[in-house]
């Protein structure tokens, strides 16, 4: 059995084409940041993905999802110790760029 440690954490199904490789897996989120894994689990090594912009802060009770259509990897709100976050991340995991589209604290319409 397969097994993740750490708490709060989504897995997210992404595919996404580089260059001339294929990444097919899942990405992992939450109290220990962002992990990509492999999509053969059975064989996988859980490793940290290297992105740009300015990653999520760590947290647990969030919301993510993959947009397809956009190739965006989305996170939305959740919590640690500290704070609630009430934000909207996403990565562009053509190029592996973070963006703000809702900071925590300001007003979603």
């Amino acid at each position: 059995m397969w097994r993740y440690e750490g708490s709060g954490h989504s897995i997210t199904y992404v595919e996404e084409k580089r260059g001339d490789k294929l990444f097919e897996g899942f990405y992992i989120f939450g109290d220990s940041g962002l992990k990509g894994v492999d999509h053969n689990i059975k064989n996988a090594e859980v490793k940290k993905v290297e992105t740009q912009g300015k990653c999520p802060e760590p947290r647990t009770g969030h919301a993510s999802c993959f947009n397809y259509i956009l190739r965006l990897y989305c996170i939305c709100g959740g919590r640690d110790s500290k704070q609630i976050y009430s934000d909207f991340i996403v990565l562009n995991v053509v190029n592996l760029n973070w963006v703000t589209i809702i900071k925590s604290g300001d007003p979603l319409v």
